[in-house]
């Protein structure tokens, strides 16, 4: 998924592709941010997502949902894999 991402991100001036542990990257500048993770891991991330983005940050999941928390939106793509769209200020109100 990162390559194929990095290539298609070859045409867009304003996207950057990050591979590595996403607990050590800094997200404070982003604008939307995709995660294709565990849902174990899925406590954390939220926590993360809370402390370092912007309010009107867009958050896309693959496949997986945060749980009790309600996505503003959900598509399948054509693959048949579900994305989740929240935002950071959702992502507030689920939290425990």
């Amino acid at each position: 998924m990162y390559f194929y991402s990095k290539i298609r991100s070859l045409f867009q001036k304003k996207v950057k592709i990050f591979y590595g542990d996403f607990f050590h990257h800094d997200l404070s500048g982003a604008d939307v941010v995709f995660i294709f993770g565990h849902p174990k891991l899925y406590e954390k991330i939220r926590k993360k997502l809370i402390k370092e983005l912007k309010n009107e940050v867009k958050i896309i999941l693959a496949c997986w949902p945060f749980e009790k928390v309600a996505p503003l939106s959900v598509k399948k793509g054509n693959s048949g894999v579900s994305y989740y769209l929240y935002k950071k200020t959702s992502l507030m109100r689920g939290a425990k």
